[in-house]
């Protein structure tokens, strides 16, 4: 069994196994949760892009039993050819990928006039990922392995983040905080 030591715990986790039951654990926290909230969900589509299929697997099983909608990828490239812009998308982005990198495609999309917010998940924890997250205006920054309870948060509020097409500033609406 591969065993992976995370930098920011201090409990080595397995790679597939231990992922599984953690993003598990993390669905009955949301099955218990959002059977008290409304059902209103904000995002139309949340887009995962990440090379390992059990990592997208956790990650659309996760988001599905909290209402949301998702379409994964294995590679950069292949999200670049298929997707399709909506009002409301949300993209989940792993930095290391194979052939083209996180940092290319936030780049990419900033050229190409994309403007959809993006949450950086990364178990490879580098400056260089760091500063491109902020430089392209990622919402959040979290590192594997994910907590589910943390990832559905960060989606909700960025319901009330709206994305602006002209400039770079955000604009928060304070109502809901």
């Amino acid at each position: 069994m591969f065993y992976r030591k995370y930098p920011d715990f201090s409990f080595y986790h397995t790679s597939h196994i231990g992922l599984s039951a953690y993003l598990l654990q993390s669905l009955k926290e949301i099955n218990f949760i959002t059977k008290y909230l409304p059902k209103q969900i904000f995002t139309d589509m949340v887009y995962i892009v990440d090379d390992d299929p059990n990592v997208r697997d956790g990650f659309m099983m996760l988001l599905k039993s909290a209402g949301y909608k998702c379409n994964c990828f294995e590679s950069a490239e292949e999200f670049l050819k298929s997707y399709e812009p909506g009002a409301n998308d949300l993209l989940i982005l792993d930095m290391h990928l194979i052939g083209m990198n996180g940092c290319t495609l936030l780049e990419k999309m900033d050229k190409k006039g994309m403007h959809l917010p993006v949450i950086v998940v990364t178990a490879f924890d580098e400056p260089k990922y760091r500063e491109c997250s902020r430089v392209y205006g990622a919402i959040a920054y979290l590192r594997k392995p994910v907590d589910g309870t943390a990832l559905i948060d960060v989606i909700r509020y960025k319901s009330d983040i709206s994305i602006p097409t002209n400039n770079n500033s955000l604009s928060i609406n304070r109502s809901t905080l």
